[in-house]
């Protein structure tokens, strides 16, 4: 199990990051910063990233406003 935004999912392999965010909905978002494990991604390193169990991400989306 991981915990991505607070929610447990479960990994059947570990996913490079981008994977998981494609899997998750996210990676299509281009206004969105990672989190993992406490260290900011960046995202010229999603495809190298590794995601395992026991792994917590969080995905931030900017929002514009004003």
């Amino acid at each position: 199990m991981m915990i991505i935004n607070g929610r447990s999912i479960s990994l059947a392999k570990p996913l490079s990051l981008s994977d998981l965010l494609k899997r998750e909905g996210w990676l299509e978002d281009d206004r969105i910063a990672v989190e993992l494990n406490g260290n900011i991604v960046r995202r010229s390193q999603w495809d190298s990233e590794i995601c395992n169990d026991g792994d917590s991400i969080e995905v931030v989306r900017f929002v514009g406003g004003g």
